[in-house]
């Protein structure tokens, strides 16, 4: 397990006419500032990855669709790296806090999409994140 990576498990408020889905609050764990809020769509068997952020740090959940995110942290240079892999889904309901300097990639589960959002504590910078093809990181997808 990658020790500084931390499930939240959030509120699914059931109603009606459509279920309200918590997501986060300015006082809860894993919050640190608002920078930017975003929803990727991951299609069905694709996969989104490898990205790390330098500085960013994210809280992720996934209000639509089953998506597989695959974590790789290898700052301890310990030759392997560690792996974690989280499901999230509205059966799976959990908010994941994220710290910088983690590899991820995300592959869709649910026909013929599903929704990731994240909500980043600094907006987008193409020169914080750093990236690498599939390939270069092994797992077995």
């Amino acid at each position: 397990m990658i020790s500084d990576l931390k499930l939240h498990k959030e509120k699914i408020i059931k109603v009606d006419n459509g279920n309200l889905f918590h997501f986060i609050k300015q006082d809860s764990s894993g919050y640190h500032e608002f920078g930017e809020c975003y929803f990727s769509e991951v299609k069905y068997k694709k996969i989104k990855g490898w990205k790390k952020h330098n500085i960013m740090k994210m809280n992720l959940a996934v209000p639509y669709g089953r998506v597989r995110i695959v974590f790789y942290d290898d700052r301890y240079k310990n030759n392997q790296g560690i792996f974690q892999e989280i499901f999230l889904s509205p059966s799976e309901y959990y908010r994941v806090s994220v710290p910088p300097q983690i590899w991820f990639a995300f592959q869709g589960l649910n026909d013929p999409t599903s929704l990731l959002v994240n909500l980043s504590n600094i907006k987008h910078d193409p020169d914080e994140v750093s990236k690498c093809n599939l390939e270069n990181i092994k797992f077995e997808w």
